[in-house]
């Protein structure tokens, strides 16, 4: 009874490992998120006081001209400590979750006024791949800072400084 418990859990294992779990993580949808350099005594980090100040505009086209909305704290925008984080810019999403109601950013501008700071973030490449089982997947590839190519890295971080 034993020896035929564990056989249908290795047979049943086995067939289930076709099966695609990974849809779940990602599934089409793809996010950048930034940090702010916190280290202010070396002149390149921001304080508390002026990263409160931080909001976000998201445009609807690369040249960031035609504004979508604007994103402020506390309301609908969050930075979290100690590491400055802003998390969740979406920089991808499949069509089924697009609605008609909300236009997909296309571009960025972070800003925080009271450093007297703006960072654009544009020409978002993103690589939108299907797996075996039909699941979407999305990986930012670069995009732009301030002009720059930029890669986002392993961790998806990318850690502004003044």
């Amino acid at each position: 009874m034993r020896y035929s418990l564990a056989a249908s859990m290795l047979l049943m294992a086995g067939l289930l490992s076709g099966c695609c779990w990974d849809c779940i993580g990602n599934d089409g949808n793809e996010y950048l998120s930034l940090a702010f350099s916190t280290d202010s005594l070396s002149g390149k980090g921001f304080r508390r006081a002026e990263l409160r100040s931080v909001y976000v505009v998201r445009y609807s086209d690369q040249a960031l001209a035609n504004p979508l909305d604007t994103l402020r704290q506390p309301t609908t925008l969050s930075l979290y400590w100690p590491q400055g984080m802003l998390s969740l810019l979406p920089v991808s999403t499949t069509e089924a979750a697009a609605s008609a109601n909300w236009a997909f950013p296309q571009s960025y501008r972070v800003a925080v006024p009271a450093a007297s700071k703006t960072y654009d973030i544009n020409a978002l490449e993103v690589d939108v791949s299907e797996s075996e089982c039909g699941c979407t997947q999305a990986t930012l590839q670069r995009f732009e800072l301030n002009g720059k190519p930029t890669e986002p890295g392993l961790s998806k971080v990318v850690i502004l400084e003044k």
